[in-house]
């Protein structure tokens, strides 16, 4: 059943909940996971945040980095000149530029 104009406003509202909350989960978990080394399992987690939508400095950052403990440096590339590109003043800049030059020399 399709929804009136009426009803739209609301659930245009929760789904952005919706989808709000699975991305803060998946950002949560790929983070804990990649503190406790399981890089694989974080890509997976926050690679599914970033296909939803989230593009944040910790999700480009942590999800260049665990692809480059997997040894994938071109999603490592990827994912880094992104970040850098998107967010030039945020606090791990100049590593993920190391991490860039390093895979490039």
């Amino acid at each position: 059943e399709k929804l009136d104009d009426s009803q739209r406003p609301y659930y245009e509202q929760l789904n952005e909940f919706i989808q709000s909350t699975l991305n803060n989960n998946l950002i949560n978990q790929g983070l804990e996971q990649y503190n406790n080394e399981q890089y694989s399992d974080a890509v997976n987690s926050l690679l599914a945040a970033y296909n939803n939508g989230a593009k944040t400095p910790a999700v480009l950052y942590y999800l260049g980095r665990a692809y480059d403990w997997n040894s994938d440096h071109e999603n490592t590339l990827k994912y880094l000149r992104e970040y850098v590109a998107e967010y030039p003043d945020d606090e791990n800049v100049e590593i993920a530029d190391q991490i860039i030059y390093n895979i490039m020399n």
